[in-house]
């Protein structure tokens, strides 16, 4: 599905996610692609996210105007097929922590949000193939854990903008 930059105003459906029908019922169980950015999108993302598309790699939902607690938890159905998902401007608030071991994942983006608390030690352990990861223009507030830069792809960490704290130190880098 690729419906990027539309006028779209309405809240996400969730039948968009949903498994169990038939094709001609609306059956999403091979959608590997969902982009709705650039639309205006409104409300919390829906329960079924990832329960009925398992094979779901690419998740474009940035510049919308979504919100609500973001819980990554949605994206556990689906963890070992995503590779790239963009969640940045929207209004997601909550702590940012990763729930699954998401192998395949190399982009997250989750800048320019309302997320807060702090960063979870072992983030780098949950993401193994990742390259870029955009937390920018938040509320995080912790020291930077070491393990974020564990990944060995990794090219760009960007989270200028943030409460964060601590020292930056040689194994970091």
């Amino acid at each position: 599905i690729r419906l990027g930059q539309n006028k779209f105003i309405s809240t996400i459906p969730a039948s968009l996610f949903n498994s169990g029908k038939t094709r001609s019922e609306g059956a999403t169980r091979s959608l590997t692609k969902c982009d709705l950015h650039g639309n205006a999108f409104t409300g919390e993302l829906p329960g079924t996210l990832t329960k009925g598309v398992p094979f779901l790699k690419y998740l474009y939902l940035h510049d919308n105007r979504l919100t609500g607690n973001l819980d990554t938890e949605l994206f556990c159905g689906a963890a070992n097929s995503f590779i790239d998902i963009r969640l940045n401007n929207n209004s997601f608030t909550g702590n940012f922590k990763i729930q699954c071991l998401m192998e395949n994942l190399e982009l997250i983006s989750l800048a320019s949000n309302n997320l807060t608390g702090p960063l979870e030690d072992g983030i780098g352990h949950k993401l193994p193939r990742l390259r870029e990861i955009h937390l920018f223009d938040n509320k995080l507030s912790s020291t930077i854990p070491t393990t974020i830069f564990d990944p060995t792809n990794l090219t760009a960490i960007l989270m200028y903008n943030n409460q964060l704290t601590g020292s930056l130190t040689a194994n970091m880098f």
